[in-house]
């Protein structure tokens, strides 16, 4: 019995966890990860390519919708939970003018981060990673032209996220931009629904969306790509399994 237990830990340190697990404050909880495990995670999520695919079509889309406007100027940018850094790579590597604050909660993705990301961005001080009480912190006045919140806003509980919203406001400047992929509804720690649409609005607004209800051929394209199956029956799906992408600017006041 002693060896059949031991031969089952070491097998669960080489398969990769299992998917969907997801916790406050820590991407997966079950066990650290080594960074392959990651990237089966988090850039395949079960699926071939599924995750690396959805990356390349968030680049592009923030390069049309954002990028490209500012190519020739410096940018400051917040990743709030850039996890490895899936995201924050490309930008890096496009536009050297940018430097970005990652936030994340867990000290396991920001060890993954730092093999993940090529050194040169850290030894250039063009990627800085900090806990989100260290960041509030030291950056208390700062202003940035672009924050990334992917896949975020749906993990967080209710509370949490109505204090979270208008801090994010208070960082952006005027003509900032704030980069949102996230589900349309979430459950939080009560099991109470959460409709995450209303709670932006009052903070942010839409510049340039792709969603199932303003612009259904290419989401369903994008979400096909993705590696989501056959969203042709969308109507059908639950709220919680849409999914929106979009740039939204600051509401004038709140």
């Amino acid at each position: 019995m002693k060896i059949i237990s031991w031969l089952i830990k070491k097998i669960k340190k080489i398969l990769p966890p299992d998917y969907g697990i997801y916790e406050k404050g820590s991407f997966p909880t079950k066990r650290k990860l080594s960074l392959r495990q990651a990237k089966d995670l988090i850039l395949l999520g079960g699926k071939k390519e599924r995750w690396q695919k959805e990356t390349e079509i968030n680049f592009e889309f923030l390069k049309q919708n954002f990028f490209e406007k500012r190519k020739n100027e410096e940018i400051l940018i917040l990743d709030y939970g850039i996890g490895i850094g899936r995201l924050a790579l490309p930008i890096l590597e496009n536009y050297p003018k940018v430097k970005i604050i990652g936030l994340d909660e867990s000290e396991s993705m920001f060890e993954l981060a730092k093999k993940w990301l090529p050194q040169v961005f850290f030894e250039k001080k063009r990627i800085e990673l900090l806990k989100p009480d260290q960041f509030f912190r030291k950056y208390q006045k700062e202003k940035f032209d672009l924050i990334l919140a992917v896949y975020i806003f749906q993990h967080i509980f209710l509370e949490e996220l109505s204090q979270l919203l208008p801090k994010l406001y208070a960082l952006l400047k005027n003509d900032g931009r704030i980069f949102i992929v996230g589900t349309f509804q979430n459950d939080d720690n009560r099991g109470r629904k959460i409709e995450v649409r209303p709670l932006l609005e009052k903070y942010f607004e839409i510049e340039k969306e792709i969603s199932p209800y303003q612009n259904q051929e290419k989401y369903i394209s994008w979400m096909k790509f993705a590696g989501y199956g056959d969203w042709q029956k969308m109507d059908k799906a639950k709220l919680r399994c849409q999914k929106f992408m979009g740039i939204f600017k600051k509401v004038k006041s709140y």
